[in-house]
């Protein structure tokens, strides 16, 4: 796997639509809230694979953190939200594309979207970057607005058994939280100041 975008749904939602395909072999992780708002259906898939996308991953869970998990326990929400069996799946995903596509030496793009392309996506995306081993200066050329979920990017980092410092964003420290309107950030220059 050679590029990873992470993108908005809209922007998956046009390419689907107007029929563009991404590369000429690809892979889909399609992040949705609820299952009502399921972009890729079966119907879409078979669309989609002639357009050149191999596999699509459709993943339902909403942007939650750890810290949001004590107020939705117990609610209608808490079915959605993020869990080691979902980055199970998504690690074996990942994998089993990146493997393939390497013994058939193709030129292979992972797209990942949510509904901003933000937040969740931006979590799958960079622990995939990372994971891969893929080259983290173009990743962030591709990928500018993301601001990468703490639970998923965690989660996933935990489940997939990396080690080192894993919560270092480029020049930011995600402190808490990762929705980006509600997370606070302390940038590592301030730090050298103090």
């Amino acid at each position: 796997m050679r590029t990873i975008l992470v993108l908005p749904r809209a922007e998956v939602r046009y390419l689907i639509e107007n029929k563009k395909p991404v590369d000429h072999h690809w892979a889909l992780i399609s992040i949705y809230t609820s299952p009502k708002e399921r972009l890729v259906t079966p119907l879409v898939e078979k669309e989609l694979k002639k357009q050149g996308c191999d596999k699509v991953l459709n993943m339902c869970f909403g942007d939650y953190d750890k810290n949001v998990w004590d107020k939705i326990k117990g609610t209608k929400e808490a079915p959605y939200f993020f869990n080691q069996k979902q980055a199970q799946e998504i690690i074996e995903f990942v994998k089993f594309f990146d493997e393939k596509h390497q013994l058939m030496s193709y030129t292979t793009t992972l797209v990942v979207h949510c509904d901003a392309g933000v937040s969740r996506s931006g979590a799958v995306g960079l622990w995939a970057c990372r994971y891969l081993g893929r080259d983290e200066k173009e990743f962030r050329k591709l990928n500018k607005n993301i601001h990468p979920n703490s639970h998923v990017y965690d989660t996933l980092y935990e489940v997939s058994g990396m080690k080192g410092d894993y919560r270092k964003f480029w020049d930011k420290v995600l402190i808490e939280g990762s929705n980006p309107l509600t997370a606070k950030i302390r940038f590592l220059d301030d730090e050298e100041d103090k």
